[in-house]
């Protein structure tokens, strides 16, 4: 049973009243943001100094502080927008994309981020948000956020270490069920390094910027078309970003782009005391995804005939 405190704290707020509350989240997260940039200011001096045990010391510190307690800030505020904003989400993405479904074949999770090939380098931590599952014109989806964050020993071997930290990935995957055979496998994942600049929908130019693996090499003509590298270069210009990679396997297309859009959210650094503006953009992002839904269902390779 609800006490009177939790029921008031349930209870939904008006605008004016919203627009507050967001804010005061946001002030302490600038905060707690300062305490983080003090102890790797202080580490960075260290190291120039080269007292590297006290380097990494003070960078660790600044790290912890951001991923608890900035992290956890975050939650709060992503908590509290649910809970007054919530429905209004979920009549937007009904509106758009039919009731939300659970398809397990659809789940995007570690395990598959791990596992599918859609990313091409390590990673230790895994952070994801906004997963939803529907429909779009026909075609069975599902879309989140992800961070991924790669840890590693700048000085391995060594007595002292020194851990540095390296987010990987920072942008939007995709799912969508195809038309093509379960037993079709291919990889295709961003080269290491630079992109070189030109048309990746150019042969040459796709070929310098990833590579392409598949179980039956057979598969990889009859998949990685030229209406294939239109997709991903008109994919990239949908949401801003730039492919990571993309997979095939159990008929299932996924694909993984870096970008600042976010699906079916909004984003951490927007203003919250801009309410209207935030309804605004989450109906935007949900638009994004329907586009870019849309220039994916246009391969004849997946959703031909």
């Amino acid at each position: 049973m609800m006490n009177s405190k939790s029921v008031h704290q349930a209870e939904k707020l008006t605008d004016a009243e919203l627009s507050k509350k967001p804010g005061r989240y946001q002030f302490i997260e600038a905060l707690l943001s300062l305490l983080v940039i003090a102890p790797v200011i202080a580490g960075i001096i260290a190291l120039i100094f080269r007292n590297i045990a006290a380097a990494g010391i003070l960078i660790f510190a600044g790290i912890a502080i951001g991923v608890i307690l900035v992290g956890g800030i975050q939650k709060k505020k992503k908590a509290f927008l649910q809970l007054q904003m919530g429905d209004f989400f979920a009549e937007e993405f009904e509106k758009k994309f039919g009731k939300e479904t659970d398809d397990a074949s659809l789940k995007i999770d570690r395990r598959l981020l791990n596992e599918a090939g859609l990313i091409g380098c390590s990673f230790e931590q895994c952070d994801i948000e906004n997963y939803h599952c529907g429909r779009h014109r026909g075609i069975e989806f599902s879309a989140a956020d992800a961070v991924l964050i790669h840890s590693y020993d700048e000085l391995p071997g060594r007595e002292e270490s020194m851990i540095r930290t390296e987010t990987v990935f920072d942008g939007v995957v995709i799912l969508c069920k195809t038309k093509a055979p379960h037993s079709a496998r291919i990889t295709v994942n961003e080269r290491e390094g630079e992109r070189p600049a030109g048309d990746i929908a150019d042969p040459a130019m796709f070929d310098a910027c990833f590579t392409v693996n598949a179980e039956n090499k057979y598969d990889i003509p009859a998949y990685i078309t030229q209406a294939f590298r239109e997709m991903i270069k008109d994919s990239e210009k949908a949401v801003g970003g730039a492919c990571c990679g993309a997979a095939l396997q159990n008929g299932i297309l996924g694909i993984a782009i870096n970008t600042n859009y976010v699906f079916a959210g909004i984003p951490r650094n927007f203003d919250m005391s801009d309410i209207d503006g935030m309804r605004k953009y989450y109906v935007s992002s949900l638009e994004r995804m329907g586009s870019l839904l849309d220039i994916i269902e246009k391969n004849p390779s997946f959703f031909g005939d």
